[in-house]
């Protein structure tokens, strides 16, 4: 099976690595925008070779994988999409779902696929943070357009399998609502909250008498800008509609600390301590569960 990756960051590495380790799955190709990363991604063993052309990647492999982000994905879509071979699927790994497959199902034609997928992982950024285990059994959500055959979906997930990972199939507008709500929203909070602190007259005071929830809001924000931008832009409803519920719950933090509310204050301290416990379980969990 040729695969072709386009971007090499620490998931396209990755994968690169996890699918070379592999018999079958070691015929890989990479791009990347970057010269000196592509070539440290074939000193590392991540592709068997690397192409400063994407059409002639796109021409040649049978499974292309969109290692870049959300907006680039949309990108490279509109651009390459109607250019693809009928056999070859293409499958994306950015963090938001919907308008990636819409846009697939307008630009990349029927006779070739799109199957909008996302690994369940963490890590830092840049190559150097690659690893082959990264993708070891974690679930990797799969979303396929309409008009993607049977026999091209099957062949994204014998891939995925073939990392060590678990498809797990999705709606897309399921998963942008859950990504939303668990990365979306926090980021979005700590870019407010750096910004409302900054903007302060008392932002020296501030930084000195800070604590640990602070700067955790901080550096997270920092190791995530990217994203906070992906989601910004591509999540679209999903985001606005738990931006509107954090509003109306803020509202009634407001009315309990404008009434002294010590019940519901207690109450929901409580609540906070046994909603980490019940996050901790579902984290060790097998899938993701509607609630």
């Amino acid at each position: 099976m040729r695969t072709g990756i386009i971007g090499l960051g620490a998931i396209g590495a990755s994968l690169g690595l996890a699918l070379r380790a592999q018999r079958d799955w070691d015929d890989v190709t990479g791009y990347d925008e970057s010269a000196r990363t592509q070539n440290a991604a074939k000193r590392r063993g991540a592709i068997r070779e690397g192409t400063s052309d994407i059409p002639d990647l796109l021409s040649d492999a049978d499974i292309i994988v969109l290692a870049v982000h959300g907006p680039t994905v949309l990108q490279l879509l509109q651009e390459y999409g109607s250019g693809l071979r009928p056999d070859t699927v293409v499958m994306d790994v950015a963090s938001t779902k919907g308008e990636i497959l819409r846009s697939a199902t307008r630009h990349i034609p029927p006779r070739s696929g799109f199957v909008g997928t996302h690994p369940l992982v963490s890590t830092p950024p840049g190559m150097e943070a690659a690893a082959a285990h990264l993708f070891k059994d974690r679930l990797w959500c799969l979303a396929p357009t309409p008009n993607t055959g049977e026999e091209k979906v099957a062949r994204v997930s014998a891939l995925i399998e073939a990392t060590g990972a678990r498809p797990y199939f999705v709606e897309p507008g399921e998963h942008d609502s859950w990504f939303a709500a668990s990365v979306g929203v926090p980021l979005v909070i700590a870019a407010s909250l750096a910004r409302l602190a900054r903007s302060s007259e008392a932002w020296h005071e501030i930084a000195r008498s800070s604590g640990p929830a602070y700067e955790q809001a901080l550096r997270g924000l920092q190791q995530q800008a990217r994203e906070l931008e992906e989601i910004t832009l591509t999540s679209g409803p999903a985001l606005v509609s738990w931006l509107d519920r954090l509003q109306e719950d803020l509202q009634r933090w407001r009315l309990v600390i404008e009434s002294h509310d010590q019940a519901s204050a207690s109450l929901w301290a409580d609540e906070a301590a046994a909603v980490l416990a019940a996050w901790e379980s579902e984290r060790r969990g097998t899938a993701p569960r509607k609630v």
